[in-house]
């Protein structure tokens, strides 16, 4: 397990950012996202500028900062004090929730992912001038997200069908019939989101060769389009109750083996479902209802700042980063870890995880000086709460040292929060 090394350092609490203009010529790498410094009179902040994080000339953030508490950082329990890693690694054993260890064998890539967008018109909606540009803005801000959510380990690549021979603008995919009909425009609960897939893909050129990509995204063009997305997922370890995630969409280039429909806007939830396998984290009954409280885009997506990224969780078990970075507890007893901002790139410890059985655990992470705990549940299927945080469970911007929240009888304690990160004592009452 890596430790934190005390350094006197100052934390801004910012959010990420995805944009990436503007660049300072004469900038050098930064560390965290975020963060910003001034020279002279003009402010630059840490964005991420083609897969690498530098400073960026831009105005200053209304956000406070924390200021570096006095004296060194408390002293963090040594490895000894911690289970195997392994000991943590739950096993799903409810078949529709791939939570667990070890992970389903995808098909494709997920170092290199390269993603098919075509964008569809239907007969009854008009062409909207703006939506490939639309599209490609916003795919690459997502590509971007991605990026930075895998700690720079997968970088995804959206591809676009061949120019148009005839119009040689970029091909729109016009399919005979309405969005009307299909239920896209008003609500259509019933609607069979799978057969829609299949009749629009099979509109498409062999040429496109679309078994190729890990990934086909069909875009809806119309502003009328109700919120959809859909992702299909074909792997027998991946079965859905209703059996649409367990066969292949055939298309006229062959079947293909994961693929959504879906609005722009809901690119990064559903790529959660059709590229890693992540399950739906918000209430089927009740979709409004987000078990996340917002800390996962795969709740009921993002929302606001504190949305915009993954669970320590979903990236341990994508493997975004290593075993030698989460604190593993299963016995009873007192425990400190310093725990490191989550989206930060380095070889400190990113979350702690106190087993309670074989289908529990509860874990504790860090966004920035936000100390955020949740309990992992691996007989709980997608819908009905796997992954389950509350208000009361989770530490406000820049918690006070001392502060404490409990989650199924395991207490946490802020001890001290620098540098972005927070030192928090752990106490299991039982095994």
């Amino acid at each position: 397990m890596r430790k934190f090394v005390a350094a006197t350092l100052t934390a801004v609490a910012l959010p990420l950012a995805l944009s990436t203009t503007n660049a300072h010529a004469a900038s050098s790498t930064c560390s965290t996202l975020g963060s910003t410094k001034s020279i002279g009179k003009v402010t630059y902040t840490c964005q991420l500028v083609s897969s690498k994080r530098v400073w960026v000339k831009g105005p200053k953030s209304a956000k406070t900062t924390t200021t570096v508490p006095k004296g060194p950082a408390p002293s963090v329990s040594p490895d000894s004090a911690f289970a195997a890693t392994s000991e943590c690694k739950l096993k799903s054993f409810e078949s529709p929730n791939t939570l667990g260890f070890p992970r389903p064998s995808f098909r494709g890539s997920l170092t290199n992912p390269r993603i098919l967008v075509i964008p569809v018109q239907f007969s009854d909606t008009g062409t909207n001038g703006r939506f490939h540009q639309e599209i490609v803005d916003m795919t690459k801000k997502y590509a971007d997200f991605y990026r930075v959510q895998s700690l720079g380990r997968m970088n995804m690549s959206f591809v676009w069908p061949p120019t148009d021979p005839v119009t040689k603008k970029p091909t729109i995919l016009k399919v005979p019939y309405s969005a009307s009909d299909e239920g896209l425009i008003g609500p259509c609960d019933k609607c069979d989101r799978t057969e829609l897939m299949t009749r629009i893909l099979s509109h498409t050129p062999a040429s496109w060769n679309l078994p190729s990509y890990e990934t086909v995204i069909a875009m809806l063009d119309d502003r009328r389009i109700s919120v959809v997305g859909v992702a299909f997922r074909a792997a027998e370890e991946y079965p859905n109750v209703s059996g649409a995630w367990n066969r292949p969409i055939p298309t006229p280039s062959g079947p293909i083996y994961s693929s959504l429909i879906t609005t722009p806007s809901l690119i990064p939830h559903e790529t959660g479902h059709a590229l890693l396998g992540f399950i739906d984290l918000y209430d089927f009954s009740s979709p409004a209802r987000d078990f996340t409280k917002g800390w996962d885009i795969m709740g009921t997506g993002s929302t606001g700042e504190q949305s915009d990224s993954f669970f320590a969780w979903h990236k341990w078990i994508s493997g975004w980063f290593d075993d030698n970075q989460v604190d593993c507890i299963t016995a009873k007893g007192t425990t400190v870890h310093y725990l490191d901002d989550l989206d930060t790139v380095n070889s400190l410890n990113k979350m702690v995880v106190v087993r309670k059985d074989a289908a529990t655990a509860i874990v504790a992470e860090v966004r920035t000086e936000r100390v955020v705990v949740y309990r992992v549940l691996m007989n709980a299927w997608g819908g009905s709460g796997p992954i389950i945080t509350n208000d009361a469970t989770t530490f406000k911007v820049n918690p006070k040292v001392g502060d404490t929240v409990t989650e199924s009888g395991v207490t946490f304690k802020v001890l001290d929060c620098r540098g972005g990160g927070c030192t928090v004592e752990v106490t299991n009452p039982a095994t």
